[in-house]
This record gives C-alpha cells, structure tokens and sequence, in this order.
C-alpha cells in the first residue's frame, strides 16, 4: 500500500501489509480503492481527528484505555524484539533520516525487503 499525507517523510510512503490483515485492509477500502478510511458523511479521505474520534468511540465501547498512536509504539517495540535494526523500524515507520545521507539517500528499501520484516510479525 501507498500512502501518508503528513510531512515529507510519509509522503507516497510504502507501507507493507501484513498477511493476517491484508483481507481487512482491502475490504477497508472504498469502492475506487484510493483511500483506506473514508468519512461517510462527505466520501473524503478521513483526516487525522476524524479517525482519532472513531478510535477512542471504539476504545470507549470496549471499555478499553489505548489511543490510536498505541499502535505505532507496540509495533515499534515489536519490531525492536524481533531484532530489527533501528534504519528499518525507521524506514517501516516513516521516520526521517535527517542528516543521514547513506540511509536516505545510498540504501534502498524494496517493498518486497519491507514486506519481507513485517511478515515475520505474529499478531493473533
């Protein structure tokens, strides 16, 4: 998948899609399969608050405490105790490289490279 809105660095960004989840993702998408959430109301991409909203209305149904960027620190964490390397956290992740001229500029990251790290993710 292809996506980020938010800065530079996640712009047009590769984002691997895990096996487990790929069917979900895909039924996620509207008819024109161009956006992964849609905002019902007016059929636009959902922005970062509209989702933020529809996240804690689920958390709050499910009497649960998380908030949506829960999900980035415990795939992170994951990611740390699989043994992968802080360049490809980043990379999976969308971080920037700042100043990092051989991993922003000299190492390419395939999608079938980043593909291959979040397969070997287990999430039941």
């Amino acid at each position: 998948m292809i996506s980020g809105i938010k800065n530079d660095n996640s712009k047009n960004r590769i984002i691997p899609i895990h096996p487990n989840i790929k069917d979900t993702v895909i039924e996620l998408y509207n008819d024109n399969h161009t956006y992964l959430f849609i905002n019902d109301n007016t059929g636009l991409p959902m922005t970062y608050d509209g989702y933020r909203h529809c996240f804690d209305k689920v958390m709050q149904e499910l009497g649960l405490n998380h908030k949506c960027h829960d999900t980035r620190h415990n795939f992170a964490t994951k990611c740390e105790e699989l043994g992968y390397s802080d360049t490809e956290i980043k990379a999976l992740m969308g971080h920037s490289f700042n100043n990092d001229v051989t991993n922003s500029v000299y190492i390419y990251r395939s999608s079938d490279r980043l593909y291959n790290i979040v397969k070997k993710l287990h999430y039941t």
